[in-house]
């Protein structure tokens, strides 16, 4: 119930501690600019690159992936859009002859200003399209279902989908779920969002809660807060135990879950140990009713929280939470027509001016064999749209990378269009 990774590294070493002068957006671009030369095949690679990142990509291994970058974009020919996150971090577009590579660039706060750290976080084509996103969705590994909605009256709109009916577990994106049915029961004054209730029994990591003292008092903004940001399982929970299993239950029946109930972090966790397999037999064939029963179970309590329960395969992929990608749309145009501006702010993040967009929420799950990544955007003439994917095999780990580069296209798509 973890979120996924965000991009894959060429090299990053630790900075050195600063020294003197502070850095400059002259910096950046400098470093940048040299960076496009040496990916053509010149510059100076000693002169750019700090020597911590030298010596964890030797230059023959950089040469190497930049060979393979203009073997598939041709040869580089600038810097496009720059998003300076600070003075020593940033993130761009460099420009090939076909295509465009996102990158991320971290500069040492020292006086040369080298570079420290440098991602390739994706590629794509200069022609790019939906179609073309969906298409490479569909050729990916395992099971796939990718979904680009326009938010529309009366219901979402397909711009580009594929296996968009089918429902695929999700991991911890059932948590948006949860955010909804708490943004309506505030919204109809049941809850409110300075209110305090005391944290709840501990779940496993993800999040930091789990490692706090019970019961400490907690607003249900913090909790929704941790649930989103860092996927903190112990909040979640507390927060489903506030709110009432009947209650996210329907929330999520109307909003597509394909299963129910809603198992709270601390229930899948157990259900899915060895010691609960008479509680975990058939849970696929299974009734809500009947689940609902081996839930209240007394033994199913007394199962261990075994952090060393995942390893590098699915762990029992029947007892998930499961939704289509039509679904995971529908759920996050619910919350952009009315979850509030509350909500829309615990689902922002600072990605937005990264694609052009106006706003970007996003909340994604992941655990061995599974990965969801679900964002809501709005662009810059206040129009709503939803990426919706996942991917899961059981045969083997996800690297997450390549169904996030099609996740970015496709939000850099909907930023460009005018």
């Amino acid at each position: 119930m973890r979120q996924p990774r965000r991009c894959a590294r060429v090299g990053h070493a630790r900075p050195p501690r600063p020294r003197n002068r502070p850095a400059r957006p002259a910096d950046a671009d400098k470093r940048l600019a040299e960076i496009v030369a040496l990916l053509g095949g010149s510059g100076d690679y000693a002169a750019t690159f700090g020597e911590r990142f030298r010596t964890e990509v030797p230059k023959p291994r950089f040469d190497a992936i930049a060979a393979k970058l203009r073997t598939g974009l041709g040869k580089p020919t600038g810097i496009g859009r720059v998003e300076r996150h600070n003075a020593l971090e940033a993130d761009a577009s460099l420009m090939f002859e076909r295509g465009r590579a996102r990158v991320r660039l971290t500069l040492a706060p020292g006086g040369t200003r080298q570079v420290a750290g440098f991602a390739i976080v994706g590629t794509a084509p200069l022609a790019d399209s939906f179609a073309g996103i969906v298409a490479e969705a569909a050729r990916l590994p395992g099971d796939t279902g990718f979904g680009i909605y326009a938010l529309e009256d009366p219901s979402p709109r397909a711009i580009g989908e594929h296996r968009g009916e089918a429902a695929a577990p999700i991991g911890s994106a059932f948590k948006l779920w949860v955010l909804a049915e708490l943004a309506a029961q505030v919204a109809d004054g049941k809850h409110r969002w300075d209110e305090v209730a005391p944290l709840g029994p501990r779940s496993l990591a993800s999040g930091i809660t789990q490692d706090w003292p019970a019961g400490t008092p907690m607003t249900l903004q913090a909790l929704a807060t941790l649930m989103i940001s860092i996927s903190d399982n112990t909040a979640t929970d507390t927060l489903v135990a506030l709110l009432g299993r009947d209650a996210v239950d329907a929330r999520a029946q109307a909003l597509g879950a394909a299963s129910l109930p809603v198992l709270t972090t601390a229930e899948a966790f157990r259900l899915k140990h060895p010691a609960a397999a008479a509680l975990a037999t058939g849970w696929a064939t299974l009734t809500p009713e009947q689940r609902r029963a081996r839930l209240a179970d007394p033994a199913l309590a007394k199962v261990p929280l075994d952090p060393a329960l995942f390893g590098d395969t699915a762990v029992r992929p029947e007892i998930e939470w499961f939704a289509s990608p039509r679904a995971m749309a529908r759920t996050l145009d619910w919350l952009s027509r009315k979850g509030g501006s509350q909500a829309l702010a615990i689902l922002a993040t600072a990605r937005a001016d990264r694609h052009g967009l106006a706003y970007v929420g996003y909340k994604g799950g992941s655990e061995p064999g599974i990965l969801s990544l679900n964002h809501l955007a709005r662009d810059r003439s206040g129009r709503w749209y939803v990426v919706a994917a996942s991917q899961h095999r059981g045969d083997g780990a996800i690297e997450p990378s390549a169904l996030d580069n099609l996740v970015a296209r496709a939000l850099d798509l909907i930023g460009a269009a005018r």
